[in-house]
């Protein structure tokens, strides 16, 4: 079963989760930031300013203050290079087409099993040999068949040789510093991590301890991280929300607007109307007084350039023969009334709008309401 569930997580790893988020290439020396996101070792380093003591993260752009030794004494992740092997491994023995060469001699030629312990493939001489030599003889090997039947994935993933100290040759890493938070040899407890100033426990019991604590940790950042999420949600609800009443409050704008000038339009063409009618009307009653004046003043004109001429050159019997009918005329038009029409005439010369004012401050359409203050549009 857990060998079954093993293989299915390395089916479902997704090849980005190993590949550095700067190159897009496989992590080589993946190093661990405090924020938890790796990269490769070479291109953090590319990333630090001369002389600088913090890096920022380039995929969350948090600061990190760097160790003494700067990039190279960040954490190792061990987990990203270590399922980079495992990936790599479970590749070549799932693809039945893509058989794996013996890396146990030089021969070069397909492998059919693997050495759970020195984890070599093997060949089928090198699976004899394996069972001939006493070196070997601890050494656990199965078929690739197996492997591919669900049985011994997890050796995928754990190495069944003991990890070997760095600091004393042979020496297996048996037990866990509480202290300096790293693995331990019998050496080790001795020499460099002696009690009472460094506790120490069986590694085992440090591992489960940690699988305790991180489970812990994993259940109440899941609730946070679902809480985040549902937040995430609302965010993306009130985003398409916007969308919808921006939409929607484009659409009332725009109708409103419309509304407002086919008013507008429909109130200029009425105005214009009016406006012709009326000073038509005045128009013409100008003219009948222009016309009468016109009139009365032709027949002045008239008589006065008759009675001119006469007393300019008219002869003794033209002045007499024409007196009587020219002054009986002349004092008729005398007669002829010009009454004040200053007042008629302003009123009949005038015609303008009075128009609705309107401040500058006021708005025809309306208001764009962000604080959901004011009743929205219908």
């Amino acid at each position: 079963m857990a060998g079954s569930s093993t293989s299915a997580f390395l089916s479902q790893i997704n090849d980005e989760f190993l590949k550095c988020p700067v190159c897009f290439d496989h992590c080589e020396k993946p190093k661990v930031l405090p924020c938890l996101h790796s990269f490769c070792m070479k291109c953090l380093e590319k990333l630090v300013k001369d002389g600088s003591k913090t890096v920022e993260c380039p995929k969350c752009r948090q600061e990190e203050i760097l160790p003494e030794n700067g990039i190279h004494g960040l954490q190792d992740n061990f987990f990203i290079s270590d399922l980079a092997e495992s990936m790599s491994t479970w590749k070549s023995v799932e693809d039945e087409n893509n058989q794996p060469v013996c890396s146990g001699c030089c021969s070069r030629d397909a492998a059919n099993s693997r050495c759970l312990t020195c984890l070599d493939f093997l060949c089928d001489n090198c699976v004899a040999l394996h069972k001939q030599l006493r070196v070997f003889r601890n050494h656990m090997v199965v078929t690739l068949e197996q492997i591919r039947a669900g049985e011994h994935v997890d050796s995928l993933r754990v190495k069944l040789e003991p990890l070997k100290c760095e600091l004393h040759e042979g020496e297996i890493l048996r037990f866990y510093c509480s202290k300096c938070e790293v693995p331990i040899c019998r050496d080790c407890t001795v020499l460099d991590h002696p009690k009472p100033d460094h506790p120490f426990i069986n590694l085992k019991d440090a591992v489960e301890k940690h699988r305790s604590d991180l489970k812990a940790l994993l259940g109440s950042t899941s609730t946070k991280v679902k809480a985040f999420d549902e937040a995430l949600v609302k965010v993306e609800k009130a985003v398409n929300h916007l969308a919808e009443n921006r939409q929607k409050s484009k659409e009332d704008i725009e109708r409103i607007a419309a509304e407002i000038k086919e008013k507008i339009d429909n109130n200029q063409a009425e105005l214009l109307r009016q406006l012709e009618d009326s000073a038509n009307i005045k128009d013409k009653q100008l003219q009948a007084i222009g016309d009468h004046l016109q009139m009365e003043l032709c027949k002045m004109n008239s008589a006065c350039e008759l009675a001119e001429n006469i007393l300019e050159v008219g002869t003794e019997w033209e002045v007499v023969s024409l007196h009587k009918q020219l002054a009986s005329r002349m004092q008729e038009l005398e007669r002829t009334p010009l009454a004040d029409q200053d007042n008629e005439l302003k009123v009949l010369g005038h015609v303008a709008l009075v128009h609705n004012v309107i401040s500058a401050s006021e708005n025809m359409i309306g208001k764009i309401d962000v604080d959901n203050l004011f009743t929205t549009i219908s």
